[in-house]
């Protein structure tokens, strides 16, 4: 979390860290003319007076709120805040200028590859237990993704998808959900061709014997 800054963060360096965090999933909330004193509470006189900042009980509430939410859903892993993070509630706050979001859940390293007359997908299986299980889409060229997922899986980091046709393309992305069904961010796009069955013949191989 962040806010401008100010005499007392005047470089800021938050949003120069964000993007060398590795966790898979990550996220960022900028409060919107939030100070540094803001994180106090309570606030006083002599922080404002430093920072130059001012104080405003509404975002020092807004910073707890996301907050609690982050440590209630990633520790404890209690899925009712999915809202205050992603959801309606996170929302609300962004189109009301109060905040401004960053977030990166999106399954990483999805691959897929061309089976008998199938595609196979591989990606990398966030391990964090807040991940229940992924939702994987898929589209022919010209369609859109539809918003019923084609297939379920638990956690695991390989789906087969079976009985399409030959020589088709299809394109895939995967959404990684927590235990209430809540859906992360889609990964980035991969395509891949079912191949058709091989008819193979076999020539008889005729042995003479040597007299």
């Amino acid at each position: 979390m962040g806010a401008p800054a100010s005499n007392c963060n005047s470089e800021g360096d938050y949003a120069e860290i964000y993007p060398y965090i590795g966790a898979t999933h990550k996220a960022t909330f900028f409060v919107t003319d939030a100070s540094h004193c803001d994180f106090m509470d309570p606030g006083n006189w002599a922080c404002s007076l430093v920072c130059d900042g001012t104080t405003d009980p509404s975002r020092t509430d807004l910073i707890q709120k996301y907050m609690t939410a982050w440590f209630n859903y990633y520790l404890y892993l209690n899925t009712g805040y999915y809202d205050y993070l992603y959801g309606a509630e996170s929302d609300a706050d962004v189109a009301a200028g109060h905040t401004e979001r960053q977030v990166n859940t999106a399954p990483r390293g999805l691959t897929a590859a061309g089976t008998l007359e199938g595609v196979a997908l591989e990606w990398e299986l966030y391990e964090h237990p807040i991940i229940a299980g992924y939702h994987v889409y898929r589209r022919r060229p010209g369609e859109a993704y539809p918003e019923t997922a084609c297939a379920q899986v638990g956690r695991t980091s390989t789906y087969v998808d079976v009985g399409l046709t030959a020589g088709q393309i299809y394109s895939y992305t995967l959404r990684s959900h927590d235990a209430a069904g809540n859906l992360h961010q889609p990964s980035s796009e991969v395509s891949a061709v079912p191949m058709g069955s091989t008819s193979w013949v076999y020539l008889p191989i005729v042995l003479r014997a040597q007299r």
